[in-house]
């Protein structure tokens, strides 16, 4: 992958304003520790929820919190008329009482789902492609992200830091133009941290970010039980949905075609 059009990264500012600044293509990136209600100058903020779309926890809890309860109503309503939302899917709200133009509330994947390490790690990739592709489709270019799927959903946040960065860079290189600005802010440094790293990584080598890059991270128990049982004999896929079907969840979400239509919106 060329990146003639990326710059290598900066911190600039001075703590606690500071940002780690670089940028791909025609996409500016943002790195920085704050909360994500208090990024200001954007169009959209992302919120990382569950398929029920609940604010029980995390950022979604104090994205509900200071958004208001007419957006938790739009919500359960969606989930009621609709059932839950898909890993990689999203829906889209108005923003309540925060001063954005909506909120993006993306379901990405739960580590110990999954059977097949790379496959967790592509449907995270495609939940931030798909959440950029929707903003996107608004018009909206300006986007700010929370960390997604690194914290009760378990999935190692090196993993996170680089499927967050093959995501951005992706998109900015091979999606369609008009994303202006992407903000990843977290209020955990280590995270932070390991977005800068991955970033620094992917520009001095970008084939070193891979969804093979999975396989360096052990699964749970039992899912790692469950991978020995459906190995060599299925493919990954049909190895995840048989997975799950033994667990009595059902059969594993499809991904997301890469830039397809998987939005929801109201």
């Amino acid at each position: 992958m060329s990146i003639g059009n990326a710059t290598s990264g900066e911190w600039v500012g001075e703590y606690p304003n500071e940002k780690y600044v670089f940028s791909i293509k025609n996409t500016y990136v943002y790195v920085c520790e704050a909360s994500i209600t208090d990024v200001t100058d954007v169009d959209v903020i992302i919120n990382a929820t569950n398929d029920k779309l609940a604010s029980g926890a995390g950022v979604a809890a104090v994205i509900a919190r200071k958004a208001g309860i007419a957006v938790t109503n739009e919500c359960s309503s969606f989930i009621r008329d609709n059932g839950a939302l898909p890993v990689t899917e999203n829906f889209v709200s108005t923003a309540g009482y925060l001063p954005f133009k909506g909120i993006i509330h993306v379901v990405g994947p739960t580590w110990s789902n999954y059977t097949s390490r790379q496959k967790c790690a592509k449907d995270l990739f495609h939940t931030v492609i798909n959440a950029l592709t929707t903003a996107r489709s608004k018009g909206w270019s300006k986007v700010a992200f929370p960390a997604i799927s690194s914290g009760k959903s378990g999935v190692p946040k090196q993993l996170c830091a680089e499927m967050y960065v093959m995501a951005l860079a992706d998109f900015a290189l091979n999606g369609p133009d008009g994303m202006k600005e992407v903000h990843f802010v977290d209020t955990n440094r280590e995270m932070i941290d390991l977005v800068c790293g991955a970033q620094e990584k992917w520009y001095k080598n970008p084939r070193s970010l891979a969804f093979e890059n999975a396989s360096n991270y052990r699964l749970p128990e039992k899912q790692a039980r469950r991978a020995s049982q459906f190995q060599g004999t299925h493919t990954d896929a049909q190895a995840d949905n048989l997975a799950f079907a033994v667990s009595g969840q059902g059969k594993q979400p499809q991904r997301a075609p890469r830039y397809g239509k998987c939005l929801k919106n109201v």
